[in-house]
């Protein structure tokens, strides 16, 4: 995984606000992890936001959080 492009994506699902929220590339290991991204998220609204998680340009993980 190491050198691939990084970028996660979000969706409110209250407002259908859509944002990119990491844009990075990755990097190697790191405390005993193989790779590693160092990245803080903003999140510009309060809602529940479905997560997309793209490694290399392709769908890795989907997932949704609350943000308050």
């Amino acid at each position: 995984m190491k050198k691939k492009d990084f970028k996660v994506t979000g969706v409110n699902l209250d407002t259908n606000d859509e944002e990119t929220l990491v844009t990075s590339t990755i990097a190697g290991p790191n405390n005993g992890a193989d790779a590693h991204v160092p990245s803080i998220m903003n999140f510009p609204s309060e809602g529940v936001w479905e997560l997309s998680v793209f490694v290399g340009g392709e769908l890795f993980e989907k997932m949704s959080v609350e943000v308050l």
